[in-house]
């Protein structure tokens, strides 16, 4: 499955008028970059990164310091973000100073960091924004667009920025980018350019329903005392036994995801847990991926192909479909979501269970869910713009969603089809189809 695009629509509120003010001339600097005392590590890349473009755009050296000798200056991670959202950013100007300032990280800077986990780094994305409005453009990993202004003047600024969808994932993964793509080094040193490539087109850190099929990362398919009980794991409907695929009605599953998820918001790591055959802890986290996120924890089925639809076909499970009849397993599965939801909204206030709607659990169940539970919609996406009918059918699914779980809902689109990744990030056929795409999700999820 690939991550794809949530969303890249904004919300921006931004005034343009009044004296304008020099900060390049002829080639020559006019203006300053000012940086705090002390400065955090994030607030020093951003000014750095407005220094280098302000450069590649006007030919000219700006200085970044805690002192300027420039009459105008800009001013980067001075303002007071108090009332701001972590991924709101202010920039505006202040008699001849340029502010720029949102929530700042004080962790010490890299750039994977600042791609997948930072939720604090408003100072840098107002300095990309800033860029942007001064036509840079990022348009894939290792080529941008930046025009020539030799004389450069700002108008007057006061500008709040948010975005409208906080989960924003477009394109491939990063992390393996040189490794992906075969020519990368012709045009990038590492993947570092692939990561700054996502932080510069605003593309959110992981922190929103990270993941899919956490069943298997759970490493139940290796566990020697989970498989001594066969009547755990999917029957198929040829008679076999499926390791890594839970039989959904046997109250083990329920009692297992129930203890997992409070281990987790407990503390507890995967070992502690009684996980003993995982790929180990992730990164930051104490589990493995997906469940990295301090407030949200997973459940979701290991993932179905062919010759297997995931679902479980015992005497338990056929009975249970008899007296609840559902095009698919969802009357099965999303019970146990439900009843770890409700026990984690009790005991730990403030968490969340997330999972997929995908197969095999599509439908809308019968069931009331707490008001704890964060979904993930799978749809064909903006492809689909070319089919009306089931276009409107994908729209109508989000809204039914939101309004069934009481949340707003994440939406993962599967539209890099037309060259299969074979070209990096999010270049695509359809970039207007896209654009107009998530100009219908706004409101919707």
């Amino acid at each position: 499955m690939k991550r794809v695009l949530s969303a890249l629509l904004i919300i921006c509120a931004a005034v343009l008028s009044g004296a304008e003010l020099k900060i390049a001339e002829n080639g020559k600097a006019l203006a300053g970059i000012l940086i705090p005392a002390g400065a955090k590590p994030i607030v020093k890349i951003a000014a750095k990164e407005l220094a280098d473009y302000l450069g590649k755009i006007t030919g000219a050296k700006f200085t970044v310091g805690e002192k300027s000798s420039f009459k105008t200056n800009f001013r980067i991670g001075f303002g007071n973000p108090a009332g701001l959202d972590q991924s709101e950013f202010i920039i505006r100007t202040r008699g001849n100073d340029i502010e720029i300032f949102g929530h700042d990280t004080a962790r010490k800077f890299n750039w994977f960091f600042c791609h997948y986990d930072c939720t604090e780094k408003g100072s840098l994305l107002g300095v990309y924004h800033l860029l942007d409005l001064l036509g840079v453009r990022w348009v894939t990993p290792g080529f941008e667009h930046v025009p020539v202004i030799r004389d450069l003047t700002i108008k007057d600024l006061d500008i709040r920025f948010k975005p409208v969808f906080p989960d924003r994932n477009p394109g491939a993964a990063s992390y393996n980018f040189m490794a992906k793509y075969a020519d990368s080094r012709e045009y990038m040193k590492n993947a570092d350019g692939a990561h700054k490539f996502a932080v510069r087109n605003f593309k959110s850190p992981r922190n929103i329903i990270t993941g899919c099929h956490s069943e298997f990362a759970l490493g139940l398919q290796k566990d020697p005392e989970w498989l001594s009980d066969q009547t755990r794991i999917r029957l198929s409907p040829e008679g076999k036994r499926t390791p890594g695929f839970s039989c959904w009605t046997h109250p083990d599953v329920m009692k297992l995801w129930i203890k997992a998820a409070d281990d987790y918001f407990a503390g507890k790591s995967i070992t502690e847990a009684g996980f003993k055959y995982t790929r180990g802890p992730y990164m930051h986290s104490k589990w493995p991926y997906p469940f990295i996120s301090a407030d949200e924890f997973m459940i979701d089925p290991s993932d179905h192909f062919g010759g297997n639809d995931g679902r479980c076909y015992c005497k338990r499970c056929n009975e249970f479909r008899k007296k609840h009849p559902c095009e698919d397993d969802s009357e099965i599965i999303w019970r146990v979501i439900a009843k770890v939801a409700e026990h984690i909204h009790k005991k730990y206030p403030g968490k969340y269970i997330t999972t997929l709607v995908y197969p095999p659990k599509r439908e809308i169940p019968s069931i009331k869910l707490p008001p704890n539970v964060r979904v993930k919609i799978c749809l064909s996406g903006p492809k689909q713009m070319h089919a009306p009918k089931a276009f409107a059918n994908d729209m109508k699914q989000v809204e039914r969603w939101k309004e069934y779980t009481g949340n707003p809902v994440s939406v993962w689109c599967y539209h890099l089809v037309g060259f299969n990744e074979a070209m990096p990030d999010i270049v695509e056929t359809y970039p207007r189809k896209i654009a107009a795409y998530i100009k219908n999700l706004r409101g919707k999820s």
